[in-house]
Parts: structure tokens; C-alpha cells; sequence
């Protein structure tokens, strides 16, 4: 589960009526409560969606909630190692060999690709029937993600026609003022139940569902990779690995590189007789250091200036001034040498 989400709207409602508690009190939370105002608009939002989709849309609409609410789950990097490991044993022991090997893998839409294979099904029959495949699901998705985005525009819509029928009942009934002050909130209400549904409620699971398809369908990075792959694969004499290599895209490259070299590691004879430190220990280290002689090399660049402005100062015959930059001057000596102290360095003091 995604935890955030769930925080989000949990907490916004809980935020709101914080809100109306400190601005008026316990009592004041039935004024919120109108269940004529609620019938106009949550459930003229819902009629109006149903009028414009059909029942299976709706109803998967809905359901598509606890979409958002799931933390998507696409390691590429264990999908793409998988894919080397099930092409291996192709090559090794046939393709028969992947059915078995396909019962392990928990992707659906990677299963069925590889049972396909299987089957004998002709590679481009196979490379049409998946990207219909993923076409259709990436459909779905779009499906729902437009679902709560119409979602959010109906409710402030309904709200205001509630409005509107509460202003008319509050003006045909000018002769009791007493009345018009509960008239006009009763009226808002419905404006303030609309503005909830949608950016409480509608907006953020549309964006969610929007992030997270990205996230499955949508990564940039492996899409030009695979348009490239494509486009090179009805040319002969070609070298896939080496050309991915030397690509002149930087992020292909680099993709390259990392999905063909082996992760290096220590041998244990480096780390028998001594402790080899981290990244992070080492940062530990370099960061105070650079720190140091920053400091270091602007304290230099001081003393150089007040050397320059002490001779200025001495042909000028201000002597005043020339004790003061003697002082400055011993002054930033002192601190080099602290300074000289912390990152090992040798000095040598003036006389």
C-alpha cells in the first residue's frame, strides 16, 4: 500500500474539520451537514458520470480507486535480468525449457510473452500480439485516469447549480430577513461540497494514477530504447551490444554500460588485513577537508591583499593604517596556521 496517499486525503479531511472547530466550535459542524445539498451534488456528479460513460466504465472507474492506493511494483533492473536469465536457457536447453521457467515469473504480461514463444508463434506475430497488449492496458489506464479528471469537474459544476437553487429559494423569500443569513449558507454548502469532491478527493487520485502509469509505462529512458532496437533490427551486420555501447545518446550509453558489466567486488585479500571505507565514510572525510582549504586558500588570498595594502600604506606615510593592517595581518596568520594545523600542512611563520 502506498502510504501517502492514504495520509493525504486522510489528513485533508481531518485538516478541514480542524479548521471549522477552531473557527466556531463543535457546534458548528451540523451547519456543514445538509443532506439536500449532498444529493445535488455528489449525486448529480455521479449521474452525470454514468450519463457519459457506460456501466462497465463506471463501475471500473470506481473500483480503479484502489489503484491508487497500491504502490506500483516495475523493477526494471530485475526484469531485464530476468529476461537475460530466460534467454539463457533457451539457448541452452531450448525453447521448450521456458514453459517451466515461465511458471516462476510473476509479471503477466512478461508471461505471456514467453509463452508465446513457446508456442511457436512467429516473432512478429509475438511482437505484434504484445504491443497490442500493452496498447490495451495502457488504454485502461487512460480510461480511468480520464474518469477521475471528469469526476473533478463535475462537482464544482453540480455545486454551483445547488448554489443557484438556494440563492433563488433565499430571494423568493425577502420578506423574513431573519431567514436569509441561513438561506445563503444553506446555498454555499453546496459550492463548498463541490470544491471537496474535486480537489480533495478527484484531482489527487487522477494524478496519482497518472504517476504511476507513467512510472509502468512511461519511462522515457527504456522507450527510446526499445524504439531504437526497432529500428536496427531490420539492419544486417549490425552488433546490437556494441552499437548501444557507442551510442551517441549519453543516457543510452551509459544504460548500456550498466546492464552489461558485471558489478566488480573486492577480493578478500584486500579485505583480510585491512577495513576498506564506504562512499559515505569517505565523504565523511573529504567534505570537512575541502571545507578546510577553502578557508585555507581564501586566507591566503587575504593576506596577499593586506601585504599589497601595507606597502601602499607605508609609502604613504599612515601610520595609523599600517598598525591596523599589522593587526589584521597577524590576525589571519594566526588562522592559517589553525587552519595549516587541521589539514597536516607545514608552515613557516613570519618574523
Amino acid at each position: 500500500m502506498d502510504i501517502a496517499t492514504l495520509i493525504g486525503l486522510v489528513g485533508g479531511i481531518v485538516l478541514v474539520v480542524i479548521s471549522m472547530i477552531i473557527a466556531g466550535g463543535v457546534t458548528v459542524i451540523p451547519r456543514y451537514i445538509d443532506p439536500a445539498s449532498m444529493m445535488i451534488t455528489f449525486g448529480g456528479a455521479l449521474m452525470a458520470m454514468i450519463a457519459s460513460t457506460s456501466i462497465k466504465n463506471f463501475v471500473g472507474g470506481l473500483k480503479s480507486f484502489t489503484l491508487a492506493l497500491k504502490q506500483p511494483e516495475m523493477d526494471m533492473a530485475q526484469m531485464i535480468q530476468k529476461i537475460i536469465e530466460l534467454s539463457n536457457v533457451a539457448r541452452k536447453e531450448g525453447l521448450l525449457s521456458l514453459e517451466e521457467a515461465a511458471g516462476s515469473i510473476e509479471d503477466d504480461f512478461l508471461k505471456k510473452g514467453i509463452l508465446l514463444v513457446v508456442d511457436g508463434t512467429d516473432p512478429e506475430l509475438v511482437r505484434a500480439i504484445m504491443e497490442t497488449e500493452l496498447s490495451c492496458i495502457q488504454d485502461r489506464h487512460s480510461t480511468n485516469i480520464h474518469f477521475w479528471e471528469d469526476f473533478a469537474t463535475m462537482g464544482p459544476a453540480w455545486g454551483m447549480i445547488g448554489t443557484l437553487i438556494g440563492l433563488i429559494n433565499m430571494l423568493q423569500d425577502m420578506s423574513d430577513p431573519d431567514a436569509l443569513g441561513p438561506n445563503m449558507a444553506v446555498a454555499l454548502v453546496t459550492t463548498f461540497y463541490g470544491s471537496l469532491l474535486a480537489n480533495w478527493l478527484c484531482t489527487p487520485i487522477a494524478q496519482k494514477l497518472k504517476k504511476n502509469d507513467e512510472i509502468e509505462f512511461q519511462h522515457p529512458l527504456y522507450k527510446k530504447v526499445i524504439a531504437e532496437i526497432n529500428h536496427i533490427f531490420d539492419q544486417e551486420g549490425e552488433h546490437l551490444t556494441r552499437y548501444f555501447l557507442a551510442h551517441p545518446d549519453e543516457e543510452i550509453s551509459r544504460l548500456a554500460v550498466d546492464l552489461v558489466s558485471e558489478k566488480y567486488q573486492l577480493s578478500k585479500i584486500h579485505t583480510k588485513f585491512q577495513t576498506i571505507e564506504s562512499e559515505e565514510e569517505k565523504l565523511a572525510d573529504l567534505i570537512p577537508r575541502a571545507l578546510f582549504e577553502l578557508k585555507d586558500a581564501i586566507t591566503s588570498l587575504n593576506i596577499k591583499h593586506i601585504r599589497e595594502e601595507i606597502k601602499k600604506t607605508a609609502k604613504e606615510k599612515n601610520p595609523e593604517r599600517t598598525t591596523q593592517l599589522m593587526s589584521e595581518l597577524n590576525g589571519l596568520y594566526a588562522l592559517k596556521a589553525a587552519l595549516a594545523k587541521q589539514l597536516g600542512e607545514r608552515i613557516v611563520s613570519p618574523k
